[in-house]
């Protein structure tokens, strides 16, 4: 598939266990840019696209205001060839913005949408 070269976030069936798992390993800035942008980019296709959430609305706005703050932060780390220019100026105030409907957006949230309600 493809989104094993373009998307690098290991998401499992528990977002808490992905973040409590992410937290334990260092990563550099532009990997966290990168998880993070992939983050929006899934949760506000799941949200606007799909109606449906799995992460509740602190938590998704925590990871924005963090994505906000690293590219404000370090501009030079955001040339990551990933959706650089859908995220330039980020503010975090909304993804509905985003490139929802983009088929890697599209088919990486509908695979996230699918794992999640597995128990």
């Amino acid at each position: 598939m493809v989104f094993k070269s373009m998307w690098t976030y290991p998401y499992t069936s528990r977002v808490s266990e992905v973040n409590s798992n992410y937290s334990m390993i260092k990563q550099t800035i532009r990997q966290k840019i990168r998880q993070r942008r992939s983050q929006m980019l899934v949760h506000s296709c799941l949200y606007y696209e799909m109606d449906e959430s799995i992460v509740d609305d602190y938590t998704w706005q925590k990871w924005a205001d963090e994505l906000a703050q690293l590219q404000n932060d370090n501009p030079k780390a955001c040339n990551i060839k990933f959706y650089d220019s859908e995220f330039h100026g980020w503010t975090g105030a909304s993804g509905a913005f985003l490139p929802l409907k983009d088929p890697n957006v599209r088919g990486k949230s509908e695979y996230i949408l699918k794992i999640s309600s597995v128990t």
